[in-house]
């Protein structure tokens, strides 16, 4: 019995060994195939990003029309406060049991198309009127995650107080 025992740990020792080394190797393809996709990000309005097993901060900057990003196992913090918006932007958010927080501009409006499964969005962006407001449009695709857009102020310090005072306004109306 001893020795069936031994060999069964044997057995299971060389399978984790297996599957570590797998999961390495598929984790490092990951990572160079998504530096080389954001090489091509330089220069130009449609981005993309990915992040396996790991947390990242992304900054956009410069004119910027599509943003892809994909998460598995990550938390990543996507802010696009100094992009330059010239046109509506879609952002294409898939997210496996990870956390993505995405601040977007002031001034521009928030339309979101989510999916979720066993996860939520948290949505604070106010609504803007006018002819020269721009959109951005939201897919969010999440399961066993979160996702959490804000809008940006002019300094990180601003962020939380608009919140609140947005979340105030809300109540506000509610009541009336």
């Amino acid at each position: 019995r001893k020795r069936a025992r031994g060999k069964r740990l044997l057995k299971a020792a060389a399978v984790i060994t297996l599957v570590n080394a797998a999961g390495q190797l598929y984790a490092e393809f990951r990572r160079s195939r998504a530096a080389k996709e954001e090489e091509a990000n330089e220069g130009n309005v449609r981005k993309i990003y990915s992040a396996f097993g790991q947390g990242r901060e992304i900054t956009v900057e410069g004119s910027v029309e599509q943003v892809k990003l994909q998460t598995i196992l990550s938390g990543v913090s996507l802010n696009l406060a100094d992009a330059q918006i010239d046109t509506d932007v879609f952002i294409s958010v898939r997210n496996v049991l990870g956390g993505v927080s995405i601040c977007v501009p002031e001034g521009v409006n928030l339309r979101c198309d989510e999916k979720l499964m066993f996860g939520g969005i948290m949505k604070a962006v106010p609504e803007y009127e006018g002819e020269n407001v721009r959109t951005i449009y939201l897919e969010a695709n999440s399961i066993f995650g979160a996702i959490s857009v804000r809008a940006a102020k002019s300094g990180d310090d601003g962020v939380r107080d608009y919140f609140e005072e947005e979340t105030f306004r809300n109540i506000s109306k509610e009541k009336v």
